[in-house]
């Protein structure tokens, strides 16, 4: 499989989508990281709270993962034809 350019590596990097994507994994992430750092993982949070917000990660991320490689199929099909 080829490498992609400097330029798109910016273009993929910066598709509008994949930010989307990627900013929807960070925020879950960025939420479950301040709820364990300010000590509000108690007993109900890691029964209640943490599993379905762990199943929205894991949903984000296979989404992400399927945003960027839709977007990098794109880039390669334009390359192919537009060369």
């Amino acid at each position: 499989m080829e490498i992609l350019t400097d330029e798109q590596n910016i273009a993929f990097v910066n598709d509008p989508r994949r930010v989307v994507a990627a900013e929807k994994v960070q925020g879950l992430v960025n939420h479950i990281q301040s709820s364990l750092r300010l000590d509000c993982a108690n007993a109900e949070y890691y029964l209640k709270t943490l599993p379905p917000l762990l199943n929205q990660l894991s949903e984000a991320w296979e989404n992400l993962i399927v945003t960027e490689a839709t977007v990098e199929a794109e880039m390669r099909n334009q390359t192919r034809w537009h060369g």
